[in-house]
């Protein structure tokens, strides 16, 4: 009957351990999973409320170099999008011909320095050459944009 009795009790030990074990993977499952579908916790388990936003700096090729942080992603996420999001904040100013909606964007300056036959802006994405024009060119949260405004092809 104690060996029995034994048997029994470890059997039940055994099934309390899985069974608790079990309920703790479901537990630290469901809290990774909103750690890792929510878009604004970082790998620390922080939580921020802060909006998406990239970096920019601009290289005008002339030994002036300008570095805009935060400037905040709004509607689309494309780079023209945080251009235009970045000339409404006057971090810088943006000139483009008055239709690019219907035609595209074609010719844009920045601060003055526009593209033309000769130079004309380049952009790297995240240390990456972009041959799209800004509005083709989807950028998303912690981004690095580089401008370099320059006479030759880059390589």
């Amino acid at each position: 009957m104690k060996q029995e009795f034994s048997i029994a009790l470890r059997a039940l030990l055994f099934i309390a351990i899985a069974v608790g074990a079990w309920l703790m993977g479901i537990v630290i499952g469901q809290e990774n999973a909103v750690t890792i579908l929510n878009p604004y916790t970082s790998t620390a388990n922080i939580r921020s409320g802060a909006i998406p936003a990239v970096s920019i700096m601009m290289d005008y090729n002339n030994g002036n170099i300008d570095i805009f942080d935060e400037i905040e992603l709004i509607s689309h996420a494309n780079l023209w999008e945080a251009m235009v999001g970045a000339d409404s904040m006057d971090k810088f100013n943006l000139g483009y011909n008055d239709d690019y909606l219907d035609n595209s964007l074609q010719w844009y300056g920045i601060n003055g320095v526009y593209n033309s036959d000769g130079s004309r802006w380049y952009i790297w994405l995240n240390n990456k050459l972009q041959s799209e024009l800004p509005d083709t060119i989807n950028v998303k949260n912690g981004d690095v944009l580089l401008f370099k405004y320059l006479s030759y092809y880059p390589r």
